[in-house]
């Protein structure tokens, strides 16, 4: 397999209950932010199967499930007002996907909410350990022409400068890199699948691609997953460092 000699993916994507809670937290930190996380959503559920291409077409150099940011503003379109949308595609290092391209994607409408008047980290590990039962739904269809219309970069910050640069997050999940996405949506203890959105200014390459962290959390209804757990600790149950970055990449397409 041939990549880019600049590129690398990161070894794992697990991260701890801890540091999800941080990413969320800093999240609603940011005013702007706070405001599609309280009145919009903060995340959103989904079905397992979402994460895996039933196909499994040979696609090179990295497969994968892109997951798009949208934001509807229209009154018009029943849609969620902030929400993923997921296609199973390809990763070129040498060039972050600026639109996605299978013709239907797939969505949920099942949005989670952070409306507390003031929170705490605290708070916020609540809500992302929070395993009440969910109602059983298939994630919908919606065409690649609305998703084009729709997709965001969530907005500037108060210095003028784009929370993200691209418009999608990519999580490999045929384990070139690693298994463990396969191994979370193969977990026969999860029952689906919570993704938050998190904010992370802790390093420039950061700034220079996405600030907006994409977290997939796998739970069941009878809220056992997390109990007796080390919050400290990296799960296999938290999944934080998709792509990107790394790299920064130079070539953006519109």
């Amino acid at each position: 397999m041939k990549t880019d000699k600049n590129f690398k993916l990161e070894e794992s994507y697990e991260i701890s209950p801890n540091d999800a809670a941080w990413l969320v937290y800093n999240f609603m930190k940011q005013p702007a932010l706070c405001e599609i996380g309280s009145k919009e959503a903060i995340g959103g559920i989904i079905e397992k199967s979402t994460l895996m291409d039933p196909n499994k077409e040979d696609m090179l150099p990295f497969k994968g499930t892109m997951a798009w940011f949208c934001r509807n503003e229209d009154p018009n379109l029943e849609l969620p007002k902030c929400f993923l949308a997921f296609e199973q595609g390809e990763y070129r290092p040498e060039r972050v996907p600026g639109r996605p391209k299978k013709k239907t994607l797939l969505y949920s409408d099942k949005i989670i909410l952070c409306d507390k008047p003031q929170i705490t980290e605290k708070d916020i590990l609540d809500l992302i350990l929070d395993s009440n039962p969910v109602h059983k739904s298939e994630d919908k269809e919606i065409d690649v022409d609305t998703v084009r219309k729709l997709r965001t970069k969530f907005g500037k910050d108060p210095r003028g400068r784009k929370f993200n640069r691209y418009y999608c997050s990519f999580f490999e999940n045929e384990g070139v890199i690693n298994e463990e996405v396969k191994n979370l949506v193969k977990n026969a203890d999860v029952e689906y699948i919570k993704y938050f959105f998190g904010y992370d200014n802790s390093h420039k390459k950061y700034f220079s691609s996405n600030r907006i962290r994409l977290i997939l959390m796998g739970y069941n209804s009878n809220g056992l997953l997390f109990k007796n757990i080390d919050f400290r600790e990296k799960s296999g149950l938290i999944l934080q460092n998709s792509w990107p970055p790394p790299p920064p990449n130079t070539e953006e397409q519109t």
